[in-house]
């Protein structure tokens, strides 16, 4: 495991074997670290249920599959076209309508959009790793989140409130993905955003 490689560390996926998660270990701190400053921090709220999502039926991987909600219902599909005539490979995030909500463009510095929530941005600059590698940020609509490794999950918080929320969380089963994701956030549009993470992540791709 290379010491230069930022996905080997602090937990993050190691692109040499995507689907390998390290543990944290100690190193994951009670509240993710000082990347809050001064931020003004919001009370404590009662929390919300997590709602928990499958990808499944990797086809090879991440890059193709479904993905299924509570009730065993069908929310999304991933679908990835090759690259060909100077255009990069391109993976389409598709609701149970057929409508693309996300999209991810694997150019050498890979570009994402997700309808309504993010704007067109690079994936490091959505996610971007901190200097430590311990954790990445990520703000969406004003709001500030940290995705956190420990214990072979990688959980997201919202870091405006004291301490921060647990909003969804990671977690690899044999050929399944797992993403759990807090009510509230999902009324939010946060599901959407979640989704292509999850994809960024387990990619196995350079998303740095």
């Amino acid at each position: 495991m290379s010491v230069n490689n930022p996905y080997a560390q602090a937990g993050w996926p190691n692109p040499g074997n995507p689907w390998s998660v390290n543990d944290g270990g100690s190193r994951f701190p009670a509240v993710p670290p000082s990347i809050f400053g001064a931020l003004p921090f919001a009370g404590r709220r009662d929390p919300s249920p997590l709602l928990s999502f499958q990808f499944s039926g990797l086809n090879p991987d991440i890059l193709g599959c479904i993905i299924m909600g509570p009730n065993a219902r069908h929310c999304f599909s991933i679908t990835t076209t090759p690259p060909g005539s100077g255009q990069p490979s391109v993976t389409l995030v598709r609701n149970d309508k057929n409508a693309v909500v996300a999209r991810i463009e694997w150019h050498e510095h890979p570009v994402i959009q997700v309808e309504n929530m993010i704007p067109r941005s690079m994936s490091s600059q959505l996610i971007p790793l901190s200097q430590d590698m311990s954790y990445r940020t990520m703000v969406v609509k004003g709001r500030s989140y940290a995705w956190v490794s420990h214990n072979g999950m990688i959980r997201l918080y919202n870091t405006g409130y004291s301490p921060a929320e647990l909003v969804g969380s990671l977690t690899r089963q044999h050929d399944t993905v797992n993403l759990n994701v807090a009510a509230d956030a999902i009324h939010t549009g946060m599901l959407e955003v979640c989704v292509v993470v999850t994809v960024l992540l387990y990619s196995g791709r350079n998303i740095d």
